[in-house]
């Protein structure tokens, strides 16, 4: 995390387990390395004239879509939520939706997916996906980006699923911020 924020802000939600394992040492951690913690909250990013908007969503959090309806519907939003089921059920319009929780289901066998990973998840387990609802919304469609992340959930192993870290380009539309 230390890396991260010195080559350029850095900015985190909570997940399932760092709740459990008790936050007082993360939140110590956070303030050490200058990472952003976005509890329910928004922060700005600004490059000359252009802005965008993080969200950060709390893990199980149902205060997203009242964060995103407070922002300015020309602003650039980006979601942080830990969850993919619960991004997916944000009913206000988001660019793009960064994701994990799912460990990408890191155990996969070829031709069958990922062995242990919740089937509510299956779907969703990694990669992009559209967030366009249906054939009938003309809305400029968003993106979510499930990680498999580099973490591991009860066993320290992964099978036919690598850990991976994401950089991702933004680029500005004639008719939005970047």
């Amino acid at each position: 995390m230390s890396l991260l924020s010195y080559i350029a802000p850095a900015y985190t939600v909570y997940g399932n387990h760092d709740k459990r394992a008790g936050i007082a040492q993360l939140e110590r951690i956070f303030r050490d390395t200058r990472v952003q913690l976005l509890q329910d909250s928004t922060a700005y990013l600004h490059k000359g004239k252009s802005k965008l908007c993080l969200v950060g969503v709390d893990y199980r959090s149902r205060r997203g879509d009242s964060l995103l309806a407070e922002l300015d519907t020309k602003d650039c939003k980006i979601a942080i939520v830990h969850d993919p089921l619960q991004a997916l059920h944000l009913n206000e319009p988001v660019d793009l939706i960064l994701s994990g929780h799912t460990h990408g289901g890191q155990l996969v066998i070829p031709g069958v997916g990922p062995v242990f990973l919740n089937k509510a998840y299956r779907s969703v387990s990694s990669g992009w996906f559209s967030l366009k609802r249906d054939d009938k919304d003309n809305e400029q469609e968003g993106k979510m980006l499930v990680s498999k992340g580099y973490g591991t959930n009860h066993l320290p192993l992964r099978l036919c699923c690598p850990a991976e870290m994401h950089i991702i380009t933004l680029r500005m539309l004639s008719n939005k911020q970047p």
